[in-house]
């Protein structure tokens, strides 16, 4: 067996023991996230028979529907009630589907030899982010999946002719645009600058990636009856809510750092080194090359969200890049197996990480005591305020933004800047009907409620506590 076969194996080998180590530990047991969240959203959508339903589960005071693109819960009915470790299972598949059509698209699309489109695959499957990705339910895998048939499909277009391919791009776009926001701003920018960057420079043909984009945004609003039109307008104002407060964990605007992408992706760094050893690159993957050039510029000046996520959606491409031009010799085969070793050391380091934020047992006790009175009414989570595992695991109704814009302004911005506020949570509790509160006293400042009076004076009587949470009930309401 040869050099490069043996790191072949290898590479599968670790890929599958990196799965299994995150079945085994690190969706072993729920952690938070927007899982959680998609699957509250796909029973309403399940049991409203709509795809943009009214979101029934959270109360903001004002009527909320769906402004996701929805074709990721759509596709969660089937399993919105199974386990949580089925539903967590979802992405893998969805991964492996990817890596299969990265592979075949490299052998059948782009030429490559079985050995460097299965090559081509494993890189995929071994990018960091990628790996790390897998670990939630989110819309970024399918939404992947769909952007990755939109490159293959132009490729095709742009080399060999064909209204087929044309028409197989357009489908692309509609589905990915239904399923994720993220890589709708990747083709609303970057496929219009690719498309007239080749136009200029006479390739004429490559007017066809932009044509691709307008007929699948124009089937998106067909398909919706109009109503995606509802989703771009969201989408526009979550941009302009980031572009006041930036990154949406640390609510600040940042670039994204060189060292982010490159540990997001450290295989760009062997693929910049195939470049600058003389290998070129055959005109069939100009378009990949040029896609992977734009969303890089996004992953460092996009400072209205996360911008590093942006590498995500160049992992395919990079895959066939790096495939296609890597020199022949055991030196090279050699810088493969270190850096597929160090993307298997950074996975399983933000595994670890992802593992801190599993759900406690104690929160699960709370929901076993919720589910089991047949509790019922809104309520509130301190200090966390955004808290999907609650309605997921029981009935309440809870006083939170479902996803969009308003979910932005309402739990993040409004209520946790103002939790310190004395008197805002009462009122908070008077003004929105709110019923139960429960407190996460491993989060929350030691005696925020009690020395500022918030909790005070009778209003509230404890139905449950244990070490870490506490579950209090407005007396009003409950007598």
């Amino acid at each position: 067996m040869s050099g490069a076969l043996w790191i072949g194996a290898a590479m599968t080998a670790a890929w599958l023991g990196l799965q299994l180590y995150r079945i085994l530990r690190v969706n072993a047991k729920p952690h938070l996230g927007d899982s959680f969240t998609y699957l509250c959203i796909a029973r309403e959508m399940r049991r409203q028979r709509s795809l943009f339903p009214r979101l029934q589960y959270c109360y903001t005071e004002q009527p909320e529907v769906l402004q996701l693109p929805p074709l990721l819960m759509a596709m969660l009915m089937p399993a919105a009630r199974a386990p949580y470790g089925v539903a967590m299972s979802l992405p893998m598949v969805v991964d492996i589907l990817t890596a299969v059509l990265t592979a075949a698209v490299g052998h059948l699309v782009f030429g490559l030899e079985s050995g460097r489109a299965v090559l081509a695959g494993l890189v995929f499957l071994l990018t960091p982010i990628n790996s790390i990705m897998t670990a939630a339910l989110t819309p970024r895998g399918p939404a992947l999946f769909w952007l990755t048939l939109f490159i293959a499909a132009c490729s095709m277009f742009v080399t060999r002719g064909g209204l087929v391919w044309l028409g197989v791009a357009a489908m692309a776009v509609m589905l990915a645009v239904m399923t994720q926001r993220m890589v709708t701003q990747i083709l609303l920018l970057v496929s219009p600058v690719v498309a007239l960057g080749f136009v200029v420079a006479g390739r004429v043909h490559y007017a066809g990636v932009a044509v691709a984009l307008l007929l699948g945004l124009v089937l998106a609003w067909a398909l919706t009856g109009g109503r995606y039109g509802q989703v771009i307008a969201d989408h526009v104002r979550r941009i302009l809510v980031h572009a006041k407060t930036g990154q949406q964990q640390r609510l600040r605007r940042e670039f994204g750092r060189p060292r982010h992408i490159v540990k997001a992706n450290p295989w760009l760094l062997v693929l910049a080194a195939s470049l600058l050893a003389g290998s070129g690159l055959a005109e069939p993957l100009w378009l990949s090359a040029a896609f992977v050039a734009g969303m890089l510029v996004l992953a460092v000046v996009w400072v209205m969200g996360n911008s590093v996520n942006h590498v995500y959606f160049t992992s395919p491409l990079v895959a066939w890049l790096l495939a296609a031009t890597l020199p022949r010799s055991p030196a090279w085969d050699v810088a493969v197996a270190v850096v597929a070793l160090v993307c298997v050391v950074i996975v399983l380091r933000e595994f670890r990480v992802t593992m801190k934020s599993h759900l406690a047992e104690e929160w699960m006790e709370a929901f076993r005591f919720t589910a089991g009175r047949n509790l019922t009414g809104r309520a509130l989570v301190l200090p966390w305020v955004s808290f999907p595992a609650l309605p997921y695991y029981t009935d309440l109704v809870i006083v939170s933004g479902g996803h969009g814009s308003k979910a932005m302004t309402f739990n993040r911005l409004h209520v946790q800047q103002n939790l310190g506020v004395p008197g805002f949570i009462i009122g908070l509790v008077r003004q929105l009907g709110i019923r139960y509160v429960f407190v996460d006293t491993a989060v929350a400042e030691p005696g925020l409620m009690r020395d500022r009076g918030d909790l005070a004076g009778g209003t509230f009587r404890t139905v449950f506590a244990n070490r870490r949470v506490t579950v209090l009930e407005t007396v009003q309401q409950a007598a």
